[in-house]
């Protein structure tokens, strides 16, 4: 009658410094480990609206009233600010106060489909003055306080963005924007299976304006 064979003893586990090892020796592993590196390296570089310790005065452009920016797909101009208990037209709610921006904004994509989308991604309220970054109501027209909000190619158009606050909330004056920049971006590999189009890129500056009185009131 046979012996069943001996078990044999499972394979040791390579050490972390045996597949780093592996790693390096194969070139898509090299290709795939410095692709990682620049998008960490890059996310560390843009520090957001954060200020750059390393570098004298401010990190991005200051924008005041009348100031145009160009963010690659809008060219955008901050008018004014106020504080208000609800936003032009709308009714207000209890406890709750609005922080508002009018700008004029002219769509350079060269297409008005989910251009007023795109451009309320693009600024946003930095409570602080440099991070926190909130996200704004849907946009009203400056005119007539409607949401329908069309921005055509190369017409300028005037709005009013709006933000959300509990009353009781301190507001840091003069309160302060940031501005995102948009870059026309190819489908291809490098992309995925992702459409082309406009997508959002980095910091480019931020809007401190003082809140003064509601239009309305002169």
């Amino acid at each position: 009658m046979e012996r069943p064979a001996p078990r044999s003893a499972a394979p040791a586990r390579p050490t972390d410094r045996q597949q780093w090892i592996a790693i390096l020796r194969h070139r898509r592993g090299r290709v795939l480990l410095l692709v990682a590196s620049l998008v960490v390296a890059g996310i560390a570089a843009s520090g957001g609206f954060e200020p750059a310790s390393s570098l004298p005065g401010a990190r991005h452009p200051v924008l005041v009233a009348g100031q145009t920016v160009d963010t690659g797909a809008f060219a955008v101009t901050p008018l004014r600010a106020w504080v208000a208990d609800a936003p032009p037209g709308a009714y207000p709610k209890e406890g709750q106060r609005v922080l508002m921006l009018r700008l004029r904004v002219e769509n350079r994509t060269g297409a008005a489909f989910a251009a007023s989308a795109l451009f309320a991604q693009d600024v946003v309220w930095l409570p602080d003055g440099r991070s926190n970054e909130r996200k704004a109501q849907p946009l009203r027209r400056a005119d007539d306080h409607t949401l329908t909000v069309q921005l055509q190619p190369g017409v300028p158009v005037v709005v009013d963005m709006a933000w959300e606050f509990d009353a009781s909330e301190a507001l840091r004056t003069p309160p302060t924007w940031g501005v995102y920049a948009r870059r026309f971006v190819e489908r291809g590999y490098l992309q995925g299976e992702g459409d082309a189009g406009w997508k959002q890129d980095a910091p480019l500056a931020k809007i401190v304006l003082e809140a003064g009185a509601p239009p309305e009131a002169g």
